[in-house]
């Protein structure tokens, strides 16, 4: 494979700018409200329908969290049934919707429901 091949179908030229965030986009495609959004990453439902309100900085971190976690659940579950998902207890959550979860500081434990599923790893 020649140096060039490599990068076939792939641009070379960086975007100018960095890609904004969408969310109104990003609950659509995940099957979440906004509100529920906004819940998860501890913004003001201000804050994620206006980004420059919400520049406090362990939360655009932890809002970063989220999205990657959502973004690898989505890669599990079929992206649209991803939300109605979130909102049901679940029993190995001990009864805790995993937007509970989230919002606890327990989203280890999907972190660790994502490792198990896709290591293959028995219950």
């Amino acid at each position: 494979m020649g140096e060039t091949d490599r990068f076939e179908g792939e641009s070379l030229i960086m975007p100018s700018r960095p890609q904004k965030f969408d969310p109104d986009l990003f609950c659509r495609t995940y099957g979440l409200k906004k509100e529920e959004f906004a819940r998860m990453t501890w913004i003001s439902l201000e804050g994620i329908e206006k980004p420059n309100a919400a520049r406090a900085g362990r939360r655009n971190g932890h809002k970063a969290e989220v999205i990657r976690l959502l973004r690898a659940l989505g890669s599990l579950i079929v992206p649209e049934k991803l939300g109605p998902w979130m909102r049901k207890p679940n029993k190995g959550f001990r009864d805790l919707t995993p937007i509970e979860l989230i919002e606890q500081e327990k989203a280890d434990r999907l972190w660790r429901m994502i490792y198990e599923i896709k290591s293959g790893q028995p219950d």
